[in-house]
């Protein structure tokens, strides 16, 4: 079987019996670890690590697009998407730097515009810019509350986005204002996460060029 991932997620979501549906879970999930891991082998991943990080798309992902919060027909580009970005992780924790910061749109492979994961997932596939870690942290320690909260947990802590994410909606949910369960909720609050990343990279991006501008 070399089905790719939406071939099975569409048969997932058509099982009409347990017995279906289980064999199409397995069969998504073995899809999905095979295409992440080319993925993360083609980015240089060592194969050992690349299994590892595959099994976990391989659940992870695969609960995603079981529970409907990936966009129907686009589970190809998001698996690719998503382990491509598991490789930068990979890279960024081995050599000891997180506090580095994405600041270049590219939306190749982006799974479908109305997906607000995809479009979180292609910010963060933009090139990583080579700052010094010092100054870096010293411009996130400068920026407003809003900005650097979401900047220090990304780069200088190396939270992953689906941590941050999952922060917002558990607090969200504590908060009353949205419903556990609930896969919209889980899409607004990508969107939200997206949007407070984005314009933390604006200034960002605003003060490295005041920055180089004065020649410091």
């Amino acid at each position: 079987m070399n089905e790719l991932p939406t071939y099975w997620a569409e048969k997932l979501h058509a099982a009409t019996n347990d017995c279906a549906r289980v064999l199409a879970r397995r069969a998504l999930a073995t899809s999905i670890h095979r295409l992440a891991g080319e993925k993360l082998r083609a980015k240089g991943v060592p194969g050992d690590v690349a299994d590892v990080e595959a099994n976990y798309l391989a659940y992870e992902l695969g609960r995603r697009i079981e529970a409907g919060t990936v966009q129907p027909g686009s589970e190809d580009a998001y698996v690719r998407r998503c382990a491509h970005n598991r490789a930068i992780d990979h890279f960024r924790e081995t050599s000891g730097v997180h506090a580095r910061c994405e600041l270049r749109d590219d939306h190749e492979e982006l799974a479908d515009e109305r997906d607000p994961e995809s479009l979180l997932s292609s910010y963060e596939e933009a090139a990583i810019i080579a700052v010094r870690v010092e100054r870096l942290r010293a411009l996130i320690a400068s920026a407003p509350e809003t900005h650097r909260v979401v900047l220090d947990e990304v780069y200088v802590k190396g939270t992953l986005i689906e941590v941050v994410v999952d922060r917002l909606l558990a607090a969200r949910v504590a908060a009353g204002v949205e419903r556990a369960g609930d896969a919209t909720a889980l899409r607004r609050a990508r969107a939200a996460v997206d949007q407070r990343l984005s314009r933390a990279r604006e200034w960002i991006r605003a003060r490295i060029g005041v920055v180089a501008a004065s020649g410091r």
